[in-house]
């Protein structure tokens, strides 16, 4: 991840124990009305019922602009910002970030000119209908006669820095809050067919194109890309409407989308900043598909299918430097004979290097040029790019109304923070809090060498982060990791000196923060037991905890990564608390070196798998330690989590002998009997002690299935588990 641009700013009414959010009282939404211009967990939110100015002409002798209103409807939930003429402009979109931000200001928020770099503008409750954008569409702020606020080089476009008055590079559309109903669930709406949006159908998620947009703003343009076949109009006509947006509007970066961006790039991996979906066949030809399945950095992207930001993308958010992109080749100057498919098609609005909607299926045969403007990378080199989000809610919306969708939208923000880190290969971050300069999402996957180096700090362990690193003999996969060499007792810990973290209890967030997860990984340490220990740095006190939490239970030392979650939710002191530091000891109880952390992460997960639900084989309450969201066997206790076969299913839950009694409750595991007798009440079943004749004796490939293990060294196994059981059931009897 990287650091943001140092800012000078100072917010000495902002609470921050017990405080939901960082916005001072005054500003904070009550919701007993309609509000406008205060904060529900850093959105801001404006009643459509508002009215605004455009900005002031230039022109000193032109009369100043009249107040129209932010929001225009007709019959019922047919609503759109500005007039339905603008909705493909930027002008009520700039329209609503000025007044909430002049509403915010009033309420006694204090910004600095640079606070964030771009304004997202959200529709509260509207109705996504056919012809209005249901998806981000991007616009770059005017600055009067110096046109559109650029800070990225070599783009196609002069480099304009920001000016006072204008705290941000551009402002986003990013469509209606119903696309973004099921955020907190994870489940994000796919993209409906609409030509006027960046949303290709069947290509993205609203998160994806969220984060295009997100990241357009620093790019990229490239000079004469559309070719002349190509109607000009072609990208902003009305998808209800024959009638065509004023020539101003027509293609100019600084007012109005402009699609024709990196579409004819070819070798960008299927880059999600541009939307490049080539995919080279290996026969000469390029295929508009999905991407190869990425086999790159950790969870949830290995292995698959799908678009993310690549080097050119990071290169031009500043994210990484200009030596990790690689040289690229275009289409810019493809003409109709290198149309492959669909057959006897022509270069036009949805074939070829400038098609405004990607259209699956399109082949264009390999006669590359160079492209036209090399990257530069932007000029202002900030390393982490900062959001406001604004919610324009409703005309007439009660503050009931408003509470709603305004949680819906505070709820996506939390989960698109995450899901930006992802996209951008854990090497950039989104920061969407009220000051700007502050990251609530604690989600670290030490996928940057420099700057992860400097947010965590070793005391007594000997520390590494390299970053990506490749993997031997996995086909070219890569992992992000934390290599620690540790004292017992020595810790790595976050230290706000680099950047600065608020992570949050319960405290009615909208998504709270629920559960801390660890991933990591213990090497065999033999039958000594190794525990790791958290601390939360928090306001009015510091949260602790041990991981696992039964005392019965340790880091399994196996080699190989395991998830170690920990719910917050249960912990009193934490519901209260505002947090600002992490340290975690990742041994306890011996010095071990070989350890591994693949990621911390501070989020959401449901009630259910919050619980240990586990029980005895009697059918008792018994909790192993183990979290339902991490446990290899939810319902009977195993906190050593024991799993031979590498099955993902404990050994506690299997049932090797096939008599229908899981290992952890047979008798005798290694040998069929269903009875469970126990002649002698020795706790050993009598067909493994010899006492009488037992029922069966396992024979593999017949009471277990044709798959079952036969080998002398599986069997060997299954007898050293059955000891490892009997001995558990004993120990365990013993303490009751």
């Amino acid at each position: 991840m990287r650091k943001p641009l140092a800012l000078s700013l100072v917010l000495s009414s902002a609470p921050m124990g017990g405080a939901a959010f960082a916005a001072p009282d005054s500003a904070k939404c009550t919701f007993g009305a309609a509000e406008s211009g205060c904060f529900h967990d850093e959105v801001l939110v404006v009643k459509g019922d508002e009215t605004a100015a455009d900005a002031p002409s230039a022109d000193p002798m032109a009369p100043a602009p009249a107040a129209v209103p932010l929001v225009t409807c007709g019959e019922g939930d047919d609503c759109y910002l500005g007039k339905q003429a603008e909705y493909l402009w930027s002008v009520p979109v700039e329209r609503a970030a000025r007044k909430a931000l002049e509403l915010a200001k009033a309420k006694g928020a204090a910004w600095t000119d640079s606070q964030w770099d771009e304004i997202v503008v959200f529709q509260g409750g509207f109705a996504t209908t056919k012809g209005k954008p249901n998806a981000p569409l991007f616009y770059r702020t005017l600055n009067g006669a110096m046109g559109g606020v650029n800070e990225a080089n070599g783009i196609g476009l002069p480099v304009v820095p920001r000016v006072a008055g204008r705290p941000y590079v551009g402002v986003i559309a990013a469509g209606s809050t119903a696309q973004l109903a099921n955020a907190a669930t994870g489940t994000i709406t796919t993209c409906a067919n609409d030509s006027a949006s960046l949303c290709s159908p069947g290509v993205y998620n609203f998160f994806d194109a969220l984060a295009q947009a997100t990241a357009n703003l620093h790019g990229p343009y490239l000079p004469n890309l559309a070719v002349a076949p190509i109607s000009k109009t072609v990208l902003v006509q009305a998808a209800d409407s024959k009638a065509m947006l004023p020539d101003r509007q027509k293609l100019d970066p600084a007012i109005s989308p402009n699609v024709y961006v990196w579409n004819g790039l070819l070798n960008t991996g299927g880059s999600l900043l541009g939307g490049n979906t080539f995919r080279n066949k290996g026969n000469g030809t390029y295929e508009v598909a999905r991407p190869t399945a990425f086999q790159g950095v950790s969870a949830p992207f290995e292995r698959s299918q799908v678009l993310r930001f690549m080097p050119i993308d990071l290169y031009l958010m500043g994210f990484v430097p200009h030596n990790e992109v690689p040289a690229i080749e275009s289409f810019i100057g493809a003409t109709d004979a290198n149309v492959y498919a669909p057959a006897g098609d022509k270069i036009g609005a949805n074939v070829g290097p400038g098609m405004g909607v990607k259209t699956a299926g399109v082949i264009l045969r390999m006669n590359p040029a160079a492209p036209q403007g090399a990257p530069g990378g932007r000029a202002a080199g900030a390393q982490a790019i900062r959001q406001l989000w604004v919610l324009v809610t409703k005309p007439g919306a009660d503050g009931a109304a408003q509470k709603t969708v305004a949680t819906d939208l505070a709820k996506a923000r939390r989960q698109f923070n995450q899901y930006f880190y992802n996209l951008a290969a854990y090497r950039g971050r989104v920061i969407t809090t009220y000051e700007g300069d502050v990251d609530d999402s604690g989600y670290f996957e030490f996928g940057d060498k420099d700057d992860d180096s400097k947010d965590f700090v070793g005391q007594n362990v000997d520390l590494k982060i390299n970053g990506p690193e490749p993997i031997p003999n996995t086909g070219g996969q890569v992992l992000t990791a934390a290599r620690v060499n540790a004292k017992s007792g020595g810790s790595i810990a976050f230290q706000t000196a680099s950047r600065k973290l608020r992570i949050q209890g319960d405290q009615t967030l909208p998504l709270p923060n629920n559960v801390f997860t660890l991933r990591m990984l213990v090497p065999n340490q033999g039958s000594d037991k190794v525990r790791a220990k958290v601390t939360l740095t928090c306001t009015p006190g510091n949260v602790e905890f041990e991981i696992p939490r039964e005392t019965d239970a340790g880091l399994i030392a196996d080699n190989r990564y395991h998830n170690y979650s920990v719910s917050l939710a249960g912990i009193d002191s934490f519901k209260n608390a505002t947090c600002t530091g992490i340290t975690i000891v990742p041994s306890t109880g011996k010095d071990v070196d070989g350890i591994e952390i693949e990621y911390i992460k501070i989020g959401n997960t449901s009630a259910a798998n919050l619980m240990d639900g586990d029980k005895s084989c009697k059918g008792e309450e018994q909790g192993d330690g183990w979290l339902n969201l991490e446990d290899n066997c939810k319902d009977l206790y195993n906190p050593d989590q024991a799993d031979g076969n590498g099955d993902g299913v404990g050994d506690a839950c299997e049932d090797y002998d096939g008599d229908n009694v899981r290992n952890i409750c047979d008798n005798c595991p290694t040998v069929t009997n269903s009875s469970q007798r126990d002649a002698n009440n020795n706790t050993q079943g009598d067909a493994c002690d010899g006492s009488q004749a037992s029922d069966c004796f396992f024979q593999g490939g017949s009471v277990a299935g044709a798959g079952a293990p036969t080998s002398a060294t599986l069997w060997a196994g299954l007898g050293a588990f059955g000891l490892m059981v009997v001995g558990s059931l004993r120990r365990r009897r013993n303490r009751r």
